[in-house]
């Protein structure tokens, strides 16, 4: 199983490094253009891209959580691009982990397709301006209308939400003690009462998208609820907070892989004294142990682990961070801190621990309570 393993991840590797390289890398317009690159969004579905992690009898090639880690790394590390692979990743997030994991039979088989061949974009609508993703804070409502239901609400900061065509919307349906209980909805772009808003503009990331959408009256019928009603809070968005981190963990090594690729070249070119050699040295391991930590964690995912229960999601943070301060001393010592594509990165992976601190602060404190609580 070991070797069947090793053997997807180098075949998706290979394939993605050479997309990456091919179509991605020298693009200048995908950090400093406004507009989202379509062009290229259709190139990888062209190119299969979207396929990964969906099964095949839905038009996808298959493989599990570890290709789809490996494909990150791989985008980034070929690419020189953070912010196209969050979108892709969260893309494949969605559909493997919400869609199929939650679809029923007949969502499955309508949506899975497309979105194999890239031809569909989701997004998933759980945070709301002011107060991001608390439940107790969340707004936007579902009512029964006859049949169906009737959305209003607003959700904001949705990564690819200003080019999706289908948002997964987590909504309100009842409350009782206190207690919100939330739902999770299939609604299209086209729905009568969506509005999408323009894209946010951010320093960072980018080309990813990211916006927010307004639903007023939005009619709905029953067909349009994903999963069981009452429950998307604690079986949706609470694990698809510790999928995104896994996978996005793939491209933050994907980053640190291409900083270490620059650090290598520039110590080359010079004369390297041995403090340097050994710090190389010292954040290739670690390097090579966070990708043994990710990889473990995805094929823990796969063997059925809850992504909450995956400590090592969080114990890799801090160590990335290690990472990134350790190859900024280096590249600045060589004075290779100036490459364009190195300080990018560098700037992206700051910005992204920046918005995920508290995050996995909270993640790990939760850790900590269970180690205690629970007997040896």
């Amino acid at each position: 199983m070991t070797g069947d393993l090793h053997a997807e991840t180098r075949r998706v590797r290979e394939r993605f490094t050479r997309f990456a390289a091919e179509r991605i890398a020298g693009r200048g317009d995908l950090d400093n253009g406004e507009a989202f690159p379509g062009d290229l969004w259709r190139r990888m579905g062209e190119a299969g891209l979207f396929r990964l992690g969906i099964p095949k009898r839905y038009g996808g090639s298959g493989g599990g959580w570890p290709a789809l880690v490996a494909a990150g790394e791989a985008l980034v590390a070929s690419g020189g691009n953070l912010g196209l692979a969050l979108s892709w990743l969260v893309q494949q997030a969605v559909a493997r982990f919400l869609v199929h994991g939650f679809g029923n039979a007949g969502q499955r088989g309508r949506l899975l397709p497309e979105l194999a061949l890239g031809r569909l974009t989701v997004a998933f609508a759980v945070s709301e301006p002011g107060h991001g993703a608390h439940p107790k804070h969340l707004t936007t409502r579902a009512e029964r209308a006859g049949d169906g239901f009737r959305l209003t609400g607003e959700k904001a900061y949705l990564t690819n939400g200003p080019i999706a065509d289908l948002y997964v919307v987590v909504a309100v349906t009842s409350e009782a003690e206190g207690r919100k209980r939330l739902t999770a909805f299939l609604v299209p772009r086209r729905t009568p009462g969506l509005s999408v808003a323009a894209p946010t503009p951010l320093p960072f990331l980018r080309p990813s998208p990211h916006g927010g959408i307004e639903l007023v009256d939005c009619r709905l019928p029953g067909t349009a609820v994903l999963g069981e009603a009452g429950t998307a809070y604690e079986t949706m968005v609470i694990p698809f907070g510790g999928v995104e981190d896994l996978l996005m963990t793939g491209a933050i090594l994907g980053a640190l892989s291409r900083l270490e690729a620059r650090a290598v070249e520039a110590l080359r070119a010079g004369e390297p004294d041995r403090t340097l050699r050994s710090e190389l040295g010292t954040v290739h391991a670690l390097r090579e142990m966070l990708t043994g930590v990710a990889l473990a964690a995805a094929a823990d995912l796969d063997r059925g682990v809850a992504p909450s229960g995956i400590p090592q999601t969080v114990a890799g943070f801090p160590l990335a961070v290690a990472l990134l301060e350790r190859h900024a001393a280096i590249l600045s010592r060589t004075g290779a801190g100036e490459d364009p594509v190195p300080a990018r990165l560098q700037a992206d992976l700051t910005a992204l621990f920046s918005l995920s601190r508290r995050r996995l602060i909270a993640r790990q404190e939760r850790l900590g309570a269970a180690l205690i609580s629970n007997p040896a």
